[in-house]
């Protein structure tokens, strides 16, 4: 401590003393005994004294100065305090920003990731619609370019004019733009009588087909031209007579045909594709005509004993069987074998 201090304290001492002494003074006199001087309470401690504190002018710029600094350091404490507050506040707000920031940074992360999902989705969708419009690119192509084969029509010959040589033909085509690898056919026949409580058959289901096809024929060009075959084998020639309707002659009552005839089957062919399909076909007639034929064709000359003998042709004019309004399957696709 300075002795300035040290000073200060002793004089505040000796002042406490003298205002106690005098005020015992004052207590003696007022019980009446003004004349009588008290002793005093503490004869060893000296009576109070002026003390004048003299310092000299370092001492008093040393206490200015550190007046000063301890009033400087009080003014840059609380500099640093304010300075500290309002750093922690700024820290406070930064925290606080630092959170909202990794909020929304976890809020655009969890954005992004779903954004990215649905572009993900979208894209896996749009490969899929990219890969099917390439699969119906093609099939409009395999369409377009295979083969499609049907019976075009069925003929009736009698093949003499007592019909003894009956027979049915059928004729192929090929609608498509690629020839048929192979084909084959399974097809049959039936006379149906015109009793008023019999139909004509107009179900296909209902109609017995061969289980067994005909041997493969190689390959069928794309063309517009038919191409004939041999159509269903006919059992019995007297019976298909029952079908046939004669012409009127002079002085005669034609007698009207008992049958009608259906001739029905199934075209079974490969495409270049290797793609097996069917196609059914029925045709029908409610009479036939007798037979018919064209002017004889002479096509050569032979010497007889006698004479020169002329070989003619004769083309028979083939019978076409009408279509009957039947539900078909046309160009069915089925399983590769």
């Amino acid at each position: 401590m300075s002795s300035r201090y040290w000073i200060i304290t002793v004089a505040l001492g000796l002042t406490l003393n003298a205002g106690s002494g005098y005020a015992q003074e004052q207590t003696g006199s007022s019980d009446g005994q003004p004349d009588q001087q008290q002793a005093p309470m503490y004869p060893d401690i000296p009576s109070p004294f002026l003390v004048e504190i003299v310092e000299d002018e370092t001492t008093a710029d040393a206490l200015k100065r550190s007046a000063e600094e301890a009033r400087q350091r009080e003014i840059e404490g609380l500099a640093a305090q304010k300075a500290m507050n309002v750093a922690t506040q700024s820290i406070e707000e930064a925290t606080v920003d630092m959170r909202n920031y990794a909020l929304a940074s976890t809020i655009s992360v969890w954005i992004g990731t779903f954004l990215l999902i649905v572009t993900l989705i979208l894209t896996w969708m749009a490969n899929r619609a990219a890969q099917a419009a390439v699969r119906v690119t093609r099939e409009t192509g395999r369409d377009q370019a295979r083969a499609y084969v049907e019976v075009d029509a069925v003929k009736f010959y009698w093949g003499t004019k007592a019909g003894q040589k009956p027979e049915f033909k059928i004729s192929l085509r090929n609608h498509g733009a690629t020839p048929a690898k192979w084909l084959q056919v399974r097809q049959d026949y039936r006379l149906y009588t015109h009793k008023e409580n019999e139909s004509v058959p107009t179900n296909f289901q209902n109609l017995r087909l061969p289980t067994e096809y005909d041997e493969r024929w190689n390959g069928l060009a794309s063309s517009e031209n038919e191409q004939l075959t041999s159509g269903p084998p006919i059992r019995d020639a007297q019976e298909m007579a029952k079908c046939r309707y004669d012409l009127p002659r002079a002085g005669y009552t034609p007698a009207l045909n008992t049958h009608g005839v259906i001739v029905f089957g199934e075209v079974r062919y490969c495409t270049i594709f290797n793609e097996i399909y069917t196609s059914q076909f029925y045709f029908g007639a409610a009479s036939l005509e007798a037979f018919q034929a064209n002017e004889p064709e002479i096509i050569d000359k032979r010497q007889g004993q006698n004479e020169i003998e002329l070989v003619r042709l004769i083309r028979e004019i083939p019978q076409s069987l009408s279509r009957f309004p039947v539900k078909l399957d046309l160009y069915q696709k089925h399983d590769t074998k």
